[in-house]
């Protein structure tokens, strides 16, 4: 390929007719393709790893759909362990990693088992792990926002169960205060008898006032501690007359 020289073709059917980017680990001889559209509605876009020696079919990889929408370029590490397919319709990088067998051997280093595995199932098996980069950077941006709006509502709810009671406590306080007064049945049932009854326009006095009802010396008056001059006046009469009344006596 230095000497520019023509080595080999890769062409399949499952291109679908069109072929978007290619790339090359060259660590491992690895060949990676991405397909495009194709106007068979049941052709399906996927990416494709060959072995660059023999040109063979290694594993066929996509998103967890099944296919890709519409890819338009491929990268992959010099190892082949991680590969990129980038989507300029929905806007997304996929990444994929390449899956290790129990035996610490990676797959695609080693072509011959890999090539008896597809053979045996007629397809090639998909040893890459599908990893979404865009979806998983808008959920660690989402996640705090989504921590703070239950947090607020949390203290809201407890906030609102914390209501209920003070405002009970009021209501009963004040509907105590005017039966001790003796104004809630014979102020307030009187008014809303006469409301029922036809008669919609209390007396003034008759309002509610929450300052009369804090109130605890309303209806009482005031006591003077004061002499007045007519209790003064009383008294030095009274003394005259019955000194007089003596004077005539003697």
């Amino acid at each position: 390929m230095v000497s520019g020289r023509y080595r080999f073709q890769i062409q399949r059917e499952e291109f679908g007719g069109t072929l978007y980017s290619i790339a090359y680990a060259q660590n491992k001889g690895l060949l990676f393709a991405v397909c495009g559209e194709s106007i068979h509605k049941d052709h399906l876009v996927r990416a494709f790893v060959f072995n660059i020696t023999d040109q063979k079919l290694l594993n066929v990889f996509a998103p967890r759909t099944g296919t890709f929408t519409r890819p338009h370029d491929i990268a992959a590490l010099p190892n082949g362990d991680e590969a990129f397919v980038c989507e300029i319709g929905p806007n997304l990088v996929w990444k994929f990693i390449r899956v290790y067998h129990k035996s610490t051997k990676k797959v695609l280093s080693v072509p011959d088992v890999e090539l008896h595995a597809s053979q045996a199932t007629g397809k090639p098996e998909k040893l890459y792990n599908v990893i979404p980069v865009n979806k998983d950077r808008d959920m660690e941006k989402k996640t705090p926002i989504d921590e703070d709006s239950s947090g607020f509502e949390t203290s809201l709810i407890i906030m609102s169960l914390l209501a209920i009671p003070v405002l009970c406590l009021v209501v009963v306080t004040i509907v105590i205060r005017l039966r001790r007064r003796g104004k809630l049945q014979q102020s307030y049932f009187g008014n809303l008898k006469g409301w029922w009854g036809g008669y919609r326009t209390p007396h003034p006095q008759d309002k509610f006032n929450l300052g009369n009802l804090l109130n605890p010396h309303k209806g009482f008056d005031r006591v003077s501690v004061e002499e007045s001059d007519a209790e003064g006046e009383d008294g030095s009469d009274s003394d005259v007359e019955e000194y007089s009344a003596v004077a005539k006596k003697t």
